[in-house]
């Protein structure tokens, strides 16, 4: 069974070749066919790369696992990087990368006085009860939140340049994404290899854009 998916609308076809006859005949601009296709995100983010100054892609997926990295293409992944829910839960782990020892804050603090700075700028001073290691916390804070919302800003741009893909399983060996740089490449090789293609891959997911 193939899942057709665009912005509109989902259909399940038998076979491959049906699918694309249909979107053929009907010129969908941007779609998706899906068989299975949930092991996709995974291969996705392994070909972004980050390393940044307080956070890695191990932070990324703390992001993508919130909702349970349940995604079913790439454009439910965008939609969900761009849902200003995902605030809160950047604000949730920025709070939660903040030192709770005072010996670590202090020494966090010395390389760091930066963002301190800034979030003094930000959120301003408590005179009444001026605590110096809350104010480096801020200053986590600050730092981490600063850095979560670039990463997302990033992997964000990464989704959108993302080119054209096929992704295909047999069995849990996985068969490296074959790349295009039109749809009509990408669609050229579908369709002189459908037969390999239908029958080969347990898993499968294919994304093509029309100009």
């Amino acid at each position: 069974m193939y899942k057709v998916k665009t912005e509109k609308m989902e259909i399940n076809f038998s076979c491959l070749k049906s699918a694309l006859i249909y979107v053929n005949a009907c010129n969908i601009k941007n779609f998706v066919i899906i068989k299975k296709g949930l092991k996709m995100i995974n291969e996705i983010v392994k070909g972004f790369e980050y390393n940044g100054e307080f956070l890695d892609k191990n932070d990324l997926w703390d992001l993508i696992n919130f909702r349970g990295g349940k995604f079913e293409d790439i454009n439910e992944l965008k939609d969900y990087f761009n849902d200003d829910d995902l605030s809160d839960f950047i604000n949730e782990l920025s709070d939660s990368k903040i030192d709770v020892y005072n010996y670590d804050l202090r020494k966090w603090a010395v390389d760091n006085y930066k963002f301190i700075e800034d979030a003094v700028d930000e959120f301003g001073i408590d005179q009444k009860s001026f605590d110096f290691h809350k104010l480096i916390m801020m200053g986590q804070y600050n730092a981490f939140s600063n850095e979560f919302n670039y990463l997302k800003h990033e992997f964000l741009n990464y989704l959108d340049n993302y080119k054209f893909m096929i992704y295909g399983w047999m069995g849990k060996n996985a068969i490296y994404p074959i790349e295009f740089d039109t749809f009509e490449d990408g669609w050229a090789f579908i369709y002189e290899n459908i037969e390999d293609v239908d029958h080969a891959y347990d898993d499968l997911f294919v994304e093509l854009k029309r100009g």
